[in-house]
Order: structure tokens, then sequence, then C-alpha cells
């Protein structure tokens, strides 16, 4: 089965409503934290945003000198994200593909210093998905590298994510996580 089969129609429905709203979903447009990032912008490297929505996290990076590559499944936040990037300039260090996350992580030969899911597909593929993810997660780190997800997921939810990758921080944030996490 695909996984953009395996994501629920309501989560589908979730993201049209929200990207349709007039102005556009609130996590386009609220101030990101993005304390979380910090360590990382002082040796920039290859980043994998999965589930970028329109392109902010992705930017922020590649304006801090990484390359960037943004995958979410949904057309309209990905043309936002590449106006935005010429807008920036940045066309050079970021580029974004429709794409569900799991195949791109299964179809993906680069290795990555950071992988970053805010809200994105852990949290809202279906617990029998979660390990696919974890490994591709695993599979596309480059050594040494982290992948940074923030979710509502609890921990017994998100458990199997963590199969293949080592919890390095958790940080609780309102009833969101932040995981920091490294291949095993």
């Amino acid at each position: 089965m695909s996984t953009w089969a395996a994501v629920p129609p309501s989560v589908h429905l979730f993201y049209a409503r929200a990207y349709l709203t007039p102005g556009g979903a609130r996590w386009e447009t609220a101030p990101p934290d993005r304390r979380q990032l910090q360590p990382f912008l002082h040796e920039p490297g290859r980043a994998l945003d999965l589930g970028c929505g329109g392109g902010r996290n992705a930017l922020y990076l590649a304006a801090a000198g990484w390359s960037v590559l943004g995958v979410d499944l949904y057309r309209g936040p990905l043309r936002r994200a590449r106006r935005r990037a010429a807008a920036q300039g940045l066309e050079q260090r970021v580029r974004f593909e429709r794409r569900p996350a799991c195949e791109h992580l299964e179809a993906d030969e680069a290795r990555h210093q950071l992988i970053l899911d805010v809200l994105g597909p852990a949290s809202d593929l279906p617990a029998n998905a979660l390990d696919r993810y974890g490994a591709g997660l695993a599979r596309c780190l480059a050594p040494g590298g982290r992948a940074l997800i923030f979710t509502f997921l609890t921990p017994e939810e998100a458990a199997p994510l963590f199969g293949p990758l080592a919890l390095v921080a958790e940080e609780v944030i309102e009833a969101g996580r932040w995981w920091t996490l490294a291949s095993g």
C-alpha cells in the first residue's frame, strides 16, 4: 500500500481545509520556535525537511547556508515554498518535491546531517507505518546526523519511530514534544 493511501482521509481533509483557509494554515504564518535548530546552524550541511508545507523551516535552514530538500504531499504549499525561495534568492540552496515521506526515504540515496519533521509525517502516519518511517529516517541520516521531530504523539504512540534510532534528547513544550534522534 502506498504511504499516501496510508494517511487517513481525515488527515488529508484537515490539511486541505487548513491550506485553503484565507491567509493560509496557522503554522505557515506563526512565528516558529527554532531554538532546537540553533545548535545545527554553525555547521551547514545537507538537510531534509519532511512535511515541509510552505517551506518556512526549509527556507530558514537554506538562509543559514544549508543545502535543503523539502518534501510534502500537497501542491499548494509547495508552490508557495518555491515562490518564497525565489523571492529570497534561495533557489540554489533549497528545492521542493511533492512526494510521500516514506516513499522518499526509501528512494533517497543522499545522507543528511539533519532531518526535520515538524508536525509532519511522524504526526500523520498511522501507527503501523511509523516503524517504516523510523527505518527510513535511520537509513537517510549521515553518520553523526540528527533527526529533529516535533509532534503531539505521546512517547508510547511514537515508540515505533525509535526502533532504529537512538533518543538523544526530549523536550516537552505544551502538549507537544521535540525529540532529537540519532542513527543507532
